[in-house]
């Protein structure tokens, strides 16, 4: 058995080194066996129970995304991301599909699926712990050809401490105690497993392309089921979520070790871009936030009310109505229900729907920053027509169907407005600017910026340029359909595509139909105006973005945008301040509504419905809502 456990059978013969092996082993396991500790100790007590949500979702899912995924698409290509967004939203289809009370059924299907990758990535984990130097002899560049005793040892015993809690976290409530220990037996035993064949036929099994997809499709299985189960937790008493602050700064913590004891050249790079990129946003989602915050104290409230003419008319009244609204692509859905319902004119309503999203002020400002002024113009004015087609063509011929009064939350009606002192108007500008249009976005941006982080290092410049621009502008459209991003959000991603070589065409096209159309879109115009309708309004998004792209393209220069690799010292003073400044309302933002239902703005179901992954009694709004 000494001999199997033992990197000596593959010809070391030094006892320290095995006998350190071995201790790293036992100390995987025993960090492994902390989590479920750590969750008896805590459970009653809604801080400590906040704090160790927050520590989860923020380091599982930092894990993945730092980590994993890079990794995956390292050897696995683009497949591994679409992987891993099978994995992540495959289930939500799948359980829709369900009949009503079903779905917990695929919810236990998804949280096994999770599972296996979780065993999965163990047997990694013991790759690492037994690896020998034999691998670097063979030509592996697996950054694994050194002493377990190394950083990459250190690496695995601090992600083993969330693994564990997680496990106990969300295991015992869904499927029992018993399969929380099953799981827990499951994974020391894929740990022991990959130590004992930690050499270079499982090494070359983790560096290969297939195994790559697959853990992929399991790093999204497992979000899924992190970022759907809510905890039960009494309603906290104060205005800040300090615990679940403290929850995220240790996650933070863990995954900034992890990320130094187990450098990554494609990390790194990503980081790079990341940094870059926020740098170059800073000043004008500075800038944008005080503007949203002034247009909303000066401009009158209900925009949509009163007026007559035509559906052209209406449609004009309702781009203009949602242009000065902060509100992202998953807010827009239940407000435009709760507007059609109260009989605001479909032609105007519809209009505000895609309006809304499209006409930020943070995005447009910040289009201008990373793509240019002209740039940043177009995509304005292909928003504003592409709202004003919607409305006219498809809300003049739809009629609402008789829908029951539901439950949807509307923007609380404005007081009535008086002459107010321009300190008031100031500190109500600021009150709402850095206060609630920050946290309807702030997590959208961030989205933003990591996707375009993760996807420059993977984008080739020359297949790009080839690609004929009008081919661009199709697929460029219809790969924003199933995307559920919001305009600012989508900024930066699009801004990376145009340096490495997409027509600024294809790019407005994608920023056109991101936010504007998805599935909880076209469910929801189904709901209410027929399926015919939300055909109709689907078929003229996508045509109507092609024809902008194809126009832009045909009337606009490529931006001069380099593809960025690093914020280098190139990063001027006020840049550098901005992005401070901005950091620190994010970080109030968090602070004020807790690590959950901050990330919960893009992570959760759009719908509100449970997924069965055991959510919280009263668990936090939806995104936007």
């Amino acid at each position: 058995m000494w001999r199997i456990l033992s990197p000596s059978a593959r010809g070391i013969h030094r006892p320290r080194a095995i006998m350190r092996r071995m201790l790293m082993l036992a100390g995987s396991l025993l960090v492994l066996a902390l989590g479920p500790i750590l969750v008896a100790r805590v459970r009653n007590l809604r801080p400590a129970t906040v704090a160790l949500d927050a520590f989860v979702v923020v380091a599982i899912g930092g894990l993945i995304l730092i980590h994993i995924l890079p990794e995956s698409l390292d050897r696995g290509g683009w497949a591994a991301l679409a992987a891993l967004v099978a994995g992540l939203f495959g289930p939500l289809l799948a359980e829709r599909g369900l009949r009503p009370g079903t779905t917990s059924g695929a919810g236990r299907i998804v949280i096994g699926l999770a599972l296996a990758g979780l065993a999965a990535h163990a047997m990694i984990d013991g790759l690492a712990l037994g690896h020998d130097h034999a691998a670097s002899h063979h030509g592996h560049d697996h950054a694994h050809d050194h002493e377990p005793t190394g950083l990459l040892a250190l690496a695995v015993l601090l992600h083993r401490l969330p693994v564990g809690i997680a496990i106990w976290w969300l295991i015992p409530r869904t499927l029992g105690v018993r399969v929380a220990i099953g799981t827990l037996v499951l994974i020391a035993a894929s740990t022991v497993f990959g130590f004992a064949l930690g050499g270079v036929a499982l090494d070359e099994a983790a560096g290969s392309q297939g195994l790559a997809i697959f853990q992929a499709l399991l790093a999204g299985s497992l979000l899924h089921v992190v970022f759907h189960s809510h905890l039960p937790v009494r309603e906290r008493s104060g205005s800040w979520e300090l615990a679940s602050a403290m929850g995220t700064i240790a996650a933070i913590a863990i995954l900034a070790a992890v990320s130094a004891s187990h450098p990554s050249a494609v990390v790194s790079q990503a980081g790079a871009v990341f940094l870059a990129f926020a740098l170059q946003s800073a000043p004008a989602l500075l800038a944008a936030y005080l503007v949203v915050g002034f247009i909303h104290v000066l401009l009158p409230a209900k925009r949509l009310e009163g007026g007559t003419g035509g559906p052209l008319r209406q449609a004009a009244r309702g781009v203009i109505a949602g242009l000065p609204l902060p509100v992202c692509s998953c807010g827009i859905v239940p407000l435009y229900r709760e507007l059609v319902l109260k009989g605001a004119p479909v032609a105007a309503a519809m209009a505000f729907l895609i309006a809304t999203p499209e006409l930020e002020i943070a995005a447009f400002l910040l289009t201008m920053q990373l793509m240019g002024t002209p740039f940043a113009v177009a995509r304005i004015a292909a928003a504003a027509v592409l709202a004003l087609l919607a409305g006219w063509l498809v809300g003049r011929a739809a009629t609402v169907k008789p829908v029951a009064s539901a439950d949807v939350g509307a923007p609380e009606p404005e007081p009535q407005r008086t002459r107010r002192s321009p300190a008031g108007v100031l500190r109500d500008a600021l009150r709402f600017g850095f206060g609630e249009a920050v946290d309807h976005t702030a997590a959208w941006i961030l989205l933003g910026l990591g996707i375009a982080a993760l996807v420059s290092p993977y984008l080739d410049k020359d297949w790009l340029i080839g690609v004929p621009p009008i081919l661009q502008v199709a697929c460029a459209a219809l790969l924003g359909l199933p995307l559920y991003v919001c305009a600012s959000g989508s900024t930066p991603f699009a801004a990376s595509l145009v340096a490495y070589g997409l027509s600024p065409g294809a790019a407005i096209a994608l920023l056109l139909t991101g936010p504007a159309t998805n599935v909880t879109t076209f469910g929801l115009l189904s709901d209410l105006h027929g399926s015919k309708t939300a055909i109709t309004f689907g078929v003229l998004i996508i045509v109507g973005a092609i024809g902008l792209g194809v126009a832009v393209d045909g009337l606009l220069e490529t931006p001069d945008i380099a593809p960025v690799t690093n914020a280098g010292h190139a990063a001027s003073t006020l840049a550098i301040g901005c992005l401070s400044v901005l950091a620190l309302v994010f970080l109030v933002s968090l602070l004020r509504q807790g690590t959950r239902p901050f990330i919960e703005r893009v992570a959760v179901s759009r719908d509100g419905h449970d997924h069965g992954h055991d959510h919280a009694d009263s668990p936090p709004p939806p995104c936007c809502d």
